[in-house]
């Protein structure tokens, strides 16, 4: 996969054995948001949160804030992925398993901003650059406002409900 060695050849080569994966793709990190296993009684969110995110380094007041590309969503339109990326992972686009991990995902992305934030932090990811107004930042914003709809556009945008009044932008 993508930022991995991709024996014997890719973004890492590396000598065999180390980098063989064999039949399998080698290498994509994915963290099962959709797990309700407990370790030490710890859920996965917890420690998403809270040990892995705003651990000893990201709770320092050396970081200010986050940079967290990740996405997942129902339709497998991962922004980083490459080509059979869910199929490699079993994962059907449209199906039950990948619904509930983007649920999950959302659901800790949110128990992630309101840490972050709570810790006085924060992460590209809380921008608002269009659309919905709980959906995540992306990296390229679209136009707030359209020639078709300019002044409807600028009415909805000045509301004290909008987005644009109530989180970061980008655009």
């Amino acid at each position: 996969q993508e930022q991995s060695p991709g024996y014997p050849h890719g973004d890492g080569d590396c000598s065999a054995p180390a980098c063989d994966c064999g039949k399998v793709p080698c290498g994509f990190y994915v963290f099962n948001h959709s797990s309700t296993v407990l370790v030490k009684g710890q859920s996965f969110q917890d420690w998403f949160v809270h040990s892995y995110v705003l651990n000893e380094v990201g709770s320092s007041p050396l970081v200010s804030g986050f940079f967290l590309d990740d996405v997942w969503n129902p339709q497998c339109d991962i922004h980083d992925q490459v080509p059979h990326t869910c199929d490699d992972m079993g994962l059907v686009k449209g199906g039950d398993a990948i619904k509930a991990l983007a649920s999950a995902y959302l659901a800790n992305m949110e128990a992630l901003r309101k840490a972050i934030l709570g810790a006085g932090k924060f992460s590209w990811q809380m921008l608002w650059t269009g659309g919905e107004e709980n959906q995540i930042g992306s990296t390229c914003p679209q136009p707030q406002v359209k020639a078709v709809s300019c002044a409807a556009d600028l009415r909805a945008l000045c509301s004290a409900e909008s987005p644009a009044q109530t989180r970061a932008m980008m655009y």
